[in-house]
C-alpha cells in the first residue's frame, strides 16, 4: 500500500537570503538552518523508487537576478539516498538544462558545485534532486507550511502538489553569484485572453509589470509586437511605487497573419515577456460527443431521456453514449467507465459535451435537471459552434464475429503544437439493446439505445503517431475487437474520438474532446473538408465575469450586455 508520511510544523518562512559579500545570493524558500526535530518523508510499501523533489521558482522571483550565474545547488537530507542527482529545469515536463550526479550524500545539507553553471534569464525555473528511495527509508527533509511553489515531488516521473497533503517546504537552494542589474522595470507575466483567434479577430492581452528601482515610476509605456513589428503602445498613467506591482490590459486588432503560431511581446523599459498564440483561417465541422451517465436503477433518469431525444432529433452532428456508472449499477456497466466519474459525476444522470466544462470552475460533467429543450439545444449548439482543427474518418469490417476498425485523422499543422498528447478513443455502441431488468420510472421502457458495449481502445486512449503532410498532419491506426455472438451486427455502430491530452499522473484529466466521428458497423463516414467557423462567445455571464452557458441558479446574470435576473 503507498502511505505518504508527513511531519511539519505550521511555520511559513520564506527565504531569499544575501549573503555577506554583496555578489553572492541563496535562492530558496527554506530557512538555513535545519529546524529542530524534524521528522523525514518517505513513501512505504512500494520497494525501491525513484523519488524528486522540486521548488518552483517563477519569473517574479527569477528576474532580479538576471544574468547571474547559479554555481551551486544546496539540497539537505537524511542519509541513505542513493544514485542521487541534482537539476535544474524550466518546467517539470521537459529535460534538465543543468544536471549532475552527487557522488556521495551525507546526513543533513549537501552543495554541489556545478561543472556546467547556469545563467539565470530571468524565466521560471525549477530546482531539485532525484534519488533512488530504498524501501522503507524516509529520507527527504521538509519543514513548516509549504505552497504551491515549494512542495513538488514525483514517484518516476508522475509530479504532483503536495503541499495540500501536509509536505512543507523542501529544503533546496540555489547559489548566485553576480552582479545585479540597475533596472527600472520588468514584464513580470504576459497572457492572452485564449490561444486560438480567427483570422481577423481582436485579441485581448493582459499582465503585470514591477518597478525594480529605487524611486516611484511616474508613468510608463509599454510596447506590444507581433512577431517582432511593432503594432501598438500604451502610456499608463499614475505612480508606481519600488517594488510595487500594477496589472494592465490591451486590446489588440490583429494584423493579416498566416495560419499558425505567433508570437506577442510586450515591452517595457527594454524589458521583454512573450507569449504565444494561434490564428485559422478555417476549420473543421464538429461532431458534438454526448456522454450519458445512467442506469435502469435511475428513477430520474426517463425524463431526461425523453429530454435528450428531443434535443438530437433530427441532429447529425452529435455522438451518444451511455455510461452505466454514478448511481448503481445494472447489466450494461462496464467496470472501465468508471474512472469517467473522476469529470465530476455525482450521480444519475449527467452529462458531458465533448468533456468539456460549461461554467468556469466547474467540472465536465453536470445535471440536465431543471433545464427545457429549448436551453438543452442551446448547449449543443454552443458545443458544435466550438471550431475543430483536426477531422476523423472511420470503417469498419466484420468477419466471423471479428471487427477491424480503421480511424484516419487529419489536422492543422499546428496541431502537434498545441496537442502534443492527443489521444485517439474508440467506443463500440450497440443500440435498439432489451434490458433483462425494468427501468425504474417507466417500466414499459425495454428496449434501448447507446449502449457502451467495449472499450476498444484503453479507457486513457492511445497516442497516434502522426505525420507531417505539406500544411496537414495525418495518422491512421487499425484496431481489432471480438463481437459477442448476442451482439446484432446491424445494430452496432464505432465512435472515435481525438482528446486533447493523456494524462501524466493518477486519476483522469479534464481533456477536452478535439472531434468525433460514427459510423455504423459495415459502414465508413467522416468528413475533412474545411468551413470558416469561428467560435461562439458565451453570451451569459455571471457579475463578477466568469462564463456560462446557461444560467444553473437563479440570480443575477449579464446577457448580451444587459443585466437580467433568472428567478
Amino acid at each position: 500500500m503507498l502511505r505518504l508520511r508527513f511531519y511539519s510544523t505550521l511555520l511559513v518562512l520564506w527565504c531569499m537570503v544575501h549573503a555577506a559579500g554583496a555578489q553572492q545570493f541563496f535562492i530558496g524558500y527554506c530557512d538555513d538552518e535545519l529546524a529542530a526535530g524534524l521528522h523525514p518523508v518517505g513513501l512505504q510499501g512500494i520497494g525501491d523508487t525513484r523519488i524528486s523533489a522540486a521548488i518552483h521558482m517563477p519569473r517574479t522571483r527569477m528576474v532580479r537576478y538576471e544574468g547571474m550565474t547559479i554555481t551551486r545547488l544546496r539540497f539537505a537530507v537524511r542519509n541513505g539516498l542513493k544514485n542521487v542527482s541534482v537539476w535544474i529545469r524550466t518546467s517539470l515536463a521537459s529535460s534538465s538544462v543543468v544536471v549532475q550526479s552527487v557522488a556521495e550524500v551525507s546526513d543533513g545539507w549537501n552543495e554541489v558545485e556545478l561543472r556546467s553553471p547556469y545563467t539565470i534569464d530571468g524565466s521560471d525555473l525549477y530546482i531539485g534532486y532525484t534519488a533512488t528511495q530504498p524501501e522503507g527509508y524516509e529520507g527527504i527533509l521538509a519543514y513548516g507550511e509549504g505552497s504551491e511553489l515549494t512542495s513538488w515531488l514525483a514517484v518516476g516521473n508522475e509530479w504532483a502538489d503536495y503541499h495540500e497533503m501536509g509536505l512543507g517546504i523542501l529544503y533546496i537552494q540555489a547559489v548566485a553569484e553576480g552582479t545585479m542589474k540597475e533596472r527600472e522595470a520588468v514584464v513580470l507575466s504576459v497572457g492572452t485572453d485564449r490561444m486560438l483567434y480567427a483570422d481577423g479577430s481582436q485579441l485581448a492581452v493582459s499582465g503585470e509589470v514591477e518597478n525594480l528601482s529605487a524611486s516611484p515610476l511616474e508613468g510608463y509605456t509599454l510596447s506590444y509586437a507581433i512577431d517582432g513589428t511593432q503594432v501598438a503602445t500604451q502610456t499608463v498613467n499614475g505612480l508606481l511605487q519600488p517594488d510595487a506591482t500594477a496589472s494592465f490590459s490591451h486590446v489588440l486588432d490583429l494584423p493579416v497573419l498566416s495560419e499558425g503560431r505567433h508570437e506577442l511581446a510586450v515591452s517595457i523599459a527594454g524589458d521583454q515577456r512573450a507569449a504565444d498564440f494561434y490564428v485559422y483561417a478555417s476549420s473543421y465541422p464538429r461532431m458534438v460527443l454526448l456522454e450519458h451517465f445512467t442506469s435502469l436503477n435511475c428513477v430520474n433518469c426517463p425524463p431526461v431521456d425523453r429530454l435528450i431525444e428531443q434535443v438530437v432529433e433530427g441532429r447529425q452532428d452529435v455522438a451518444w453514449v451511455t455510461h452505466r456508472v454514478g448511481y448503481r449499477d445494472d447489466e450494461f456497466t462496464l467496470e472501465d467507465s468508471r474512472q469517467l466519474t473522476r469529470f465530476g459525476v455525482a450521480g444519475n444522470p449527467y452529462v458531458m459535451l465533448d468533456r468539456t466544462s460549461f461554467t468556469d470552475g466547474e467540472p465536465p460533467a453536470f445535471t440536465l435537471g431543471g433545464y427545457d429543450a429549448e436551453q438543452v439545444g442551446y448547449m449543443f449548439d454552443y458545443a458544435a459552434s466550438m471550431p475543430s482543427f483536426v477531422s476523423l474518418q472511420a470503417a469498419t469490417t466484420v468477419a466471423d464475429r471479428g471487427l477491424t476498425i480503421d480511424v484516419v485523422g487529419e489536422g492543422k499543422a499546428f496541431v502537434s503544437d498545441l496537442y502534443p498528447r492527443a489521444t485517439l478513443h474508440v467506443y463500440l455502441i450497440e443500440d435498439a439493446v432489451e434490458a433483462v431488468g425494468t427501468q425504474a420510472g417507466d417500466a414499459n421502457k425495454k428496449v434501448h439505445d447507446n449502449i457502451l458495449r467495449r472499450f476498444v481502445t484503453p479507457v486513457r486512449g492511445q497516442l497516434p503517431a502522426w505525420t507531417a503532410d505539406g500544411s496537414t498532419l495525418t495518422f491512421s491506426a487499425t484496431l481489432q475487437a471480438e463481437l459477442a455472438q448476442e451482439w446484432v451486427t446491424d445494430h452496432l455502430r464505432v465512435v472515435a474520438f481525438l482528446v486533447d491530452q493523456a494524462p501524466t499522473g493518477s486519476g483522469y484529466p479534464s481533456g477536452q474532446v478535439l472531434n468525433t466521428v460514427e459510423t455504423r458497423v459495415g459502414h465508413t463516414s467522416g468528413v475533412s473538408s474545411f468551413v470558416t467557423t469561428q467560435p461562439s462567445d458565451a453570451l451569459w455571464t455571471t457579475v463578477d465575469g466568469r462564463h456560462v452557458v446557461i444560467p444553473r441558479s437563479k440570480g443575477l446574470y449579464i446577457h448580451n450586455g444587459r443585466k437580467c435576473i433568472i428567478k
